[in-house]
């Protein structure tokens, strides 16, 4: 049979698990809280970014800024700086 005292530290093994169980729930929680909002900035961000591109990017431009001009190279065909 199993001693009274040995039933008490199993017991209070079994307490302090608890807790700890508890206190790892709420950094696990806490943790998942801040990858939600890394992962909605990271979304916005790139919204952002793929706004910008189409901004500064026309799509009969071939990837070519708008903003830059072409100029005679050396072979009197344009080029871009």
């Amino acid at each position: 049979m199993i001693s009274e005292q040995r039933i008490v530290d199993i017991e209070i093994k079994y307490t302090y698990q608890e807790k700890t169980i508890t206190e790892l729930n709420s950094v696990v929680c806490k943790q998942q809280e801040q990858i939600d909002e890394l992962m909605e900035t990271c979304k916005k961000l790139t919204d952002r970014l793929k706004d910008f591109a189409e901004q500064v990017f026309a799509p009969t431009d071939l990837g070519r800024r708008r903003d830059v001009q072409h100029q005679p190279g050396a072979h009197g065909q344009g080029s871009i700086d």
